[in-house]
């Protein structure tokens, strides 16, 4: 009998505190695990604080008490295995968009993206609402959010695209003529020419134009059970106490001078 009772105890903690809250006490810390993925400057393996955003986040996270750590990977994995992995609280950053809100809760904007098509400044495209872009065979990064409209045209096949895995992919295939321009942040574009030695001097080939798509907020996407909520609210509560915009700023003024770490 006595067996049975605490195999019955043993059954009910197990309901009663769901795995990923048990996967983020092992340890005995209080440790928050989240996905994210290579995007420089916003993150980066190789980054000093991992790009501004792990940096943003870390630093909400440590005034409520909690230690952040990041694993790095593509992007569809980063997303699917906070999806599914209970270890994982969630994943960042990411753009809102509605359907992202059926699996994870939004915390608060913690940073912003500048959002705009690159184009080779010998061949610019030319558009001023989104049907011109129609005529154009347009770069994305495939499970990248960018901005509803277009999403929504792609999705109908009223845009040609062709995804890739990353924006550096995108960007070598406009140079090389197959694509006419390609979605993507600035800082991103710029970032890659300033870092990737087999872009080093191409850099006067490509441009943003003048026209941007949007300007995005940024955010931690949890997911929907009740440690993600309560780790999402934590999070808020510790983002409260930063000012993200000079944080942001700063470290991308130190990322493009390299005179002075963050």
């Amino acid at each position: 009998m006595a067996t049975r009772f605490f195999l019955c105890l043993f059954l009910a903690l197990l309901i009663a505190f769901p795995a990923d809250a048990r996967a983020q006490d092992q340890g005995g810390g209080r440790v928050v695990y989240m996905t994210t993925l290579e995007w420089p400057p916003y993150s980066g393996s190789d980054l000093p604080g991992q790009g501004a955003c792990v940096m943003i986040a870390r630093k909400a996270f440590e005034a409520v008490g909690y230690e952040l750590r990041v694993v790095f990977l593509p992007w569809k994995r980063a997303v699917m295995t906070a999806r599914t992995d209970p270890k994982f609280a969630g994943y960042f950053p990411e753009y809102f968009a509605e359907r992202v809100e059926t699996d994870f809760y939004f915390s608060e904007r913690m940073g912003e993206s500048p959002l705009g098509f690159i184009e080779l400044k010998s061949d610019p495209i030319r558009w001023e609402t989104l049907d011109d872009i129609r005529k154009y065979t347009v770069g994305v990064v495939s499970g990248y959010v960018n901005e509803k409209r277009f999403d929504d045209m792609v999705l109908r096949g009223q845009v040609r695209v062709d995804p890739v895995v990353d924006d550096k992919t995108n960007l070598k295939k406009l140079l090389g003529g197959r694509i006419d321009t390609a979605v993507m942040d600035p800082l991103v574009l710029r970032y890659l020419i300033k870092s990737e030695r087999d872009l080093w001097g191409q850099g006067g080939l490509v441009q943003l134009n003048p026209r941007l798509l949007d300007t995005k907020g940024l955010y931690l996407c949890f997911r929907k059970t009740r440690y993600g909520k309560r780790i999402r609210d934590l999070f808020n509560k510790g983002l409260a106490k930063l000012d993200w915009q000079k944080e942001q700023e700063r470290y991308m003024d130190w990322v493009f001078s390299s005179t002075a770490a963050p």
